[in-house]
């Protein structure tokens, strides 16, 4: 099941399939955030802020509309 990055749950994992919003792709690829690549929520900020998100073993805060902007698939 597709949804956005934001949508997860703080523990949930899944994968990165695209990025919808090109503005932010140069920046989230310098990131590591890679198709294919496994993703999970650490923790959100207060107030709708920044999401931490781990990925290959390091963890990496993002703002909320570059969250939207990635499409993942669930881990099963």
């Amino acid at each position: 099941m597709e949804s956005s990055l934001s949508a997860l749950k703080i523990g949930e994992a899944a994968y990165i399939k695209d990025c919808n919003d090109k503005t932010y792709a140069c920046k989230l690829l310098t990131l590591g955030l890679l198709p294919k690549t496994q993703v999970s929520i650490v923790r959100r900020a207060p107030i709708g802020g920044a999401l931490y998100v781990k990925l290959n073993g390091h963890q990496i805060a993002i703002r909320k509309k570059e969250a939207d902007a990635i499409i993942v698939e669930k881990a099963i």
